[in-house]
């Protein structure tokens, strides 16, 4: 993860708009986790599985000086190519707190949370196919 804090305002940007940073991390994660035979980041008709991932929230909170990381996420898995019936349905929210202030501790606090949502759903993915 990687934030990018201008020194001239109070203005934060981020490397890659969430989306982008959840897809890439997610399918960083399946692929450590031996999750498929194959994963891919397009669409593909040749698919036993597509998986869709919805950002509810992705912000800094910054209550009483402590800044935290939050992160909540709807993630379907449908079985083939289409928008059939869902084989798989969460919804994860996670909050972790900065060690500081500092905006690359929040983007590390980002990190953690986002890892911690994809231990769970792969946690409760591997307990429900």
């Amino acid at each position: 993860w990687l934030a990018i804090v201008s020194p001239l305002s109070d203005l934060h940007f981020w490397e890659e708009p969430p989306p982008q940073l959840l897809q890439r991390r997610l399918i960083e994660r399946l692929r450590l986790a031996n999750a498929a035979v194959s994963i891919t980041e397009g669409l593909s008709s040749d698919v036993n599985y597509r998986l869709r991932t919805r950002i509810r929230e992705f912000d800094r909170v910054v209550d009483a000086g402590v800044a935290s990381a939050v992160i909540d996420v709807d993630v379907i898995l449908f079985t083939g190519f289409a928008e059939g019936e869902a084989a798989f349905r969460a919804s994860y929210r996670e909050q972790v707190q900065a060690e500081s202030d500092l905006m690359v501790d929040t983007a590390s606090a980002f990190s953690r949370a986002l890892d911690e949502v994809i231990d769970r759903f792969l946690s409760e993915l591997e307990g429900s196919l």
